[in-house]
């Protein structure tokens, strides 16, 4: 449906927002008519064939961002989901690929042997790849610059009960791509090494039946080969990996190849990126208190403060209760706790309500309980670590004290 208005003006990228209504019911006049409450429409439209999305141009900037905050994910109409809107961006440069289409509202079922098909018709197809994330597009590239024309003549037809659209495919240059921005909430990055120049080559964008040895081939003109291997990856498509003797070597012919014929196909060729090395830091919180001016030597398995109360019964004859070993212990003093691990353990802990308790029953050297000559000695400290308090388990058993 042809709108009442005209087209918008490429210039005015400030005044003019991008809406995605997400609507079946959303057509070029709706969505101008709705947006004229936000300030007065200068101009409008359609940004894909499928009507999907728009371009709104208004008579000033504030206008534009009033439109913005007025509709930014708010419903069209009677879907739930919300539009897409937000101020208009300019586009990048984008330079003309001569023999490489691109089809557009590809049905996400098709596969690039149903899309080939199709294209095949009108000249040799060389390379068919998905070139967008979510699915949909797909670029035909073919071995000669005749048959775009042609394949462009395709454009309404119907793959799978849907209809594509083909048109020139237009690529932004390398140099031209805007940098990635970091994700607001991640992490700081890790302390690294520079990395080492890599004497990788990466040479993508390769015809279909491209073999090692044909690289091979290319590649030795611009030094020694040692290793070539050949990818088809459904992401990045046909390309070869390529290991040169040395990282000079690597980048004279990455620039010797790239933007070179090879088989019908243009390819593309660029220097691999090596991993950083990462410098790891040793001693955790020990060595940041170092480093802080604090004890260099502290461990994260210091020991803690030990129990001078608390001693180590050892011997203990088999299935004795807890109440046969307090009272054989309580002439040193009161015992008030009573720890075992479980009933056949043949060591137990406890621990007196003063020192000196402890210390006699440490210099008293043994205890005579049914039979046996228990050992007893001073509790050590358990490790833990220097900036936390051991836990203590809920369950522990505790002696009862006397009335």
């Amino acid at each position: 449906m042809a709108s009442s208005l005209p087209a918008c003006n490429p210039a005015n990228w400030a005044s003019s927002v991008f809406v995605a209504p997400r609507d079946a019911t959303a057509d070029i006049n709706a969505v101008a008519a709705k947006f004229g409450a936000a300030g007065t429409v200068v101009g409008i439209n359609a940004v894909t064939p499928t009507n999907s999305s728009f371009l709104v141009e208004f008579a000033s900037a504030d206008a534009a961002a009033k439109a913005v905050d007025m509709f930014a994910d708010k419903p069209f109409g009677s879907e739930e989901r919300g539009m897409r809107v937000h101020v208009a961006l300019e586009p990048l440069e984008r330079e003309v690929v001569p023999n490489a289409v691109y089809v557009r509202n590809v049905a996400r079922e098709a596969t690039k042997e149903d899309v080939s098909a199709i294209f095949a018709a009108v000249g040799e197809v060389v390379k068919v790849k998905p070139v967008s994330r979510r699915g949909g597009g797909m670029e035909v590239t073919f071995a000669d610059e005749a048959s775009v024309p042609k394949a462009i003549a395709l454009s309404g037809g119907s793959l799978m009960d849907r209809q594509y659209y083909v048109e020139q495919r237009k690529r932004v240059p390398r140099a031209a791509r805007p940098a990635k921005k970091p994700r607001a909430n991640a992490a700081p990055a890790a302390e690294s090494a520079p990395p080492k120049p890599s004497n990788k080559v990466r040479v993508g964008d390769l015809a279909a039946g491209t073999e090692e040895s044909t690289i091979q081939a290319l590649a030795s003109a611009h030094g020694e080969v040692s290793k070539v291997k050949v990818i088809d990856s459904e992401v990045s498509g046909l390309h070869a990996i390529v290991t040169f003797g040395t990282a000079e070597e690597a980048a004279a012919a990455a620039g010797a190849l790239d933007g070179s014929n090879v088989q019908g196909a243009t390819v593309s060729a660029s220097v691999t990126r090596s991993r950083r090395r990462r410098t790891r830091k040793r001693g955790g919180a020990a060595a940041a208190a170092g480093a802080a001016g604090g004890d260099a030597g502290a461990s994260k398995k210091a020991p803690g403060v030990a129990d001078p109360a608390r001693i180590c019964v050892g011997n203990l004859p088999a299935e004795i209760d807890a109440e046969a070993v307090t009272a054989a212990f309580n002439k040193f003093g009161e015992v008030v706790r009573f720890q075992r691990r479980n009933t056949s353990a043949r060591f137990c802990f406890l621990t007196f309500a003063s020192a000196d308790a402890a210390k006699a029953a440490v210099e008293s050297g043994s205890v005579e309980l049914d039979g046996e000559q228990l050992t007893i000695q001073q509790s050590t400290a358990t490790r833990v670590r220097a900036d936390r308090v051991r836990n203590t388990r809920p369950n522990r058993r505790q002696v009862p004290k006397e009335e």
